[in-house]
């Protein structure tokens, strides 16, 4: 896993760029900064609160292989925290 360099910010809807580890910060303050693991290709969601205010910035990069186990415990509560 290598840590991404200071970059972009992205918005709900548009397409992962690479598979890592993303910083999620929300517009409102109903919740705070999460860290999800999203795989490139996919596309961000939307949060249940602030819709298309949240934002994604890439914190690390990781291979296919390190995703799973990270997302499995990373996305379970916070998925459900960006649905809520």
């Amino acid at each position: 896993m290598n840590t991404a360099p200071a970059a972009k910010s992205f918005s709900p809807g548009e397409r992962v760029p690479d598979t890592g580890i993303y910083e999620c910060k929300h517009s409102t303050q109903h919740t705070g900064s999460r860290e999800l693991v999203f795989e490139s290709g996919k596309k961000f969601p939307l949060c249940g609160v602030c819709f298309w205010s949240v934002k994604y910035h890439l914190v690390a990069n990781c291979t296919p292989e390190e995703m799973a186990p990270m997302k499995r415990k990373k996305n379970e509560a916070a998925i459900d925290a960006l649905s809520a």
